[in-house]
């Protein structure tokens, strides 16, 4: 398995190691609960350096991206980070990506760590250029309320203007030097935080700096399971899972990424096209489970009648909302909210019901 740049700051501080996408990652810190609640309540800090990153560059890499991804980064500002799903020409998703934009002729994309080297080779063959440069960033992210207080105090920089999905380029202010960050305020918990892209060599020397500086709000380090089900509250995808290239972003609810009316098309938007004239056969659906146990990936969802209309993507107990969620595709009759269904677990068919993603919105506890 290959390690990030944080990997001896993780064993120092007996985290529980996993394989994740190739790479040993810290599964869990103190508890899977406590840190959950660290990213709802005050401050958490994330190792994901394990995704990876690809520069396009050049006089045609506006319309490089225009072409490779499903949003239009024609209509972006500088320094605007933007989320999108990447396609095969049947309309399928490769991988979903977040994208900033530096200028019309600078972008760096964020892909997931699994989809690394698919990614690159499928970029490179429709680009005019590309350069994977994963290796010289490690990413942090930094989530939760408190979020904004530690990142400035690192930074020395007023950053409450900046924007979600924005990003500045400054310097990390560190005990004995500084060092180079692009500082984007983008996440995958649902709550407000940065994901701080730094260089390799500096990356133990910022994470130490966030935990003693963010010591004052209550920072603790988090592992993978808190990130995902954090994302899960908050109805974020987790490719492998919920998206992959057996579905389209019309199917996964990802239509808001999806502008089908760009000037430059992208790959995949002929078959798209098709499949919103047509409708969609399956949706990707919220599910809270009414009765007790857990809708696991890979469960079965039925109709009351006993039919078989879809199959569970991830699901768990949240630790915030107190509640079995899940997220899983559906049969298109099935899929409205309010909709009275029920999930095979071991063997048993437990009451659920369709409900509206997200599950879990910043400020509130309720389930929506």
């Amino acid at each position: 398995m290959k390690r990030t740049p944080l990997y001896d700051c993780h064993i120092r501080l007996g985290a529980q190691m996993t394989d994740f996408g190739g790479f040993e990652m810290p599964v869990r810190y103190s508890g899977d609960k406590v840190e959950h609640m660290a990213v709802r309540e005050k401050v958490g800090l994330f190792d994901v350096s394990h995704m990876g990153e690809i520069l396009i560059a050049g006089p045609l890499a506006e319309e490089d991206i225009n072409r490779l991804l499903t949003n239009d980064a024609t209509k972006m500002q500088n320094g605007q980070a933007f989320y999108a799903a990447m396609l095969n020409t049947e309309g399928k998703i490769i991988d979903d990506v977040v994208a900033c934009k530096f200028s019309a002729e600078k972008f760096l994309i964020c892909v997931n760590a699994s989809n690394r080297e698919k990614d690159f080779n499928w970029i490179r063959e429709n680009c005019s250029y590309a350069k994977d440069v994963s290796d010289d960033f490690a990413q942090i992210a930094v989530q939760g309320p408190r979020a904004l207080d530690l990142v400035a105090a690192l930074s020395q920089k007023e950053l409450g203007f900046l924007k979600r999905y924005h990003f500045v380029e400054g310097k990390l202010h560190l005990e004995l030097q500084t060092t180079d960050a692009i500082i984007a305020r983008t996440g995958y918990t649902g709550e407000d935080g940065f994901e701080l892209y730094v260089p390799a060599r500096d990356a133990a020397l910022v994470w130490e700096a966030l935990l003693k500086v963010g010591a004052l709000w209550g920072v603790i380090p988090c592992g993978l399971a808190a990130r995902d089900t954090l994302r899960l509250e908050a109805g974020m995808c987790l490719y492998g899972n919920d998206i992959d290239e057996d579905t389209t972003p019309l199917e996964a609810g990802l239509d808001f990424v999806v502008k089908l009316n760009k000037t430059i098309p992208f790959i995949g938007q002929d078959a798209l096209q098709k499949q919103k004239l047509n409708g969609i056969a399956k949706k990707l659906c919220g599910l809270r489970v009414i009765g007790k146990g857990i809708a696991r990936h890979g469960y079965s969802i039925h109709a009351k009648t006993g039919e078989r209309i879809g199959i569970v993507t991830s699901g768990t107990q949240t630790p915030y909302l107190n509640q079995a969620i899940a997220l899983g595709y559906v049969n298109g009759t099935f899929m409205h909210p309010g909709t009275e269904v029920a999930v095979d677990i071991r063997g048993q068919l437990i009451p659920a019901q369709i409900v509206p993603i997200p599950f879990y919105k910043k400020a509130t506890k309720e389930l929506s």
